[in-house]
């Protein structure tokens, strides 16, 4: 092997290494790029949902509260009885969760 052979293979493996460490760089420029605009359109999407999100917040507990005693007033209405097993199982739990 000559030295010119020698420097030549030098020189092509030098530009190999170099394209490699070129596509690696544009590569995680790309992934950057990719990242940057995901994390972007999720800052804007996040703007969009949390408009409005206490009022209907509010809207669906008051719907799903005035539900609740909706049913619970049918329920103890049922009889004297209803009720009053409603009011000492209700008693009972409430009780429970005191000592805890």
């Amino acid at each position: 092997m000559t030295v010119g052979t020698l420097l030549g293979t030098v020189n092509e493996v030098a530009t190999s290494v170099s394209s490699i460490f070129d596509t690696a760089t544009k590569s995680i420029n790309m992934l950057n790029r990719y990242v940057s605009e995901a994390a972007e359109k999720q800052a804007l999407r996040s703007i969009v949902d949390t408009h409005g999100f206490k009022e209907r917040l509010v809207e669906e507990k008051t719907m799903e509260t005035v539900t609740r005693k909706l049913e619970i007033k049918s329920f103890c209405s049922q009889s004297q009885h209803h009720a009053d097993l409603y009011q000492a199982t209700y008693n009972e739990f409430l009780s429970l969760l005191e000592n805890t």
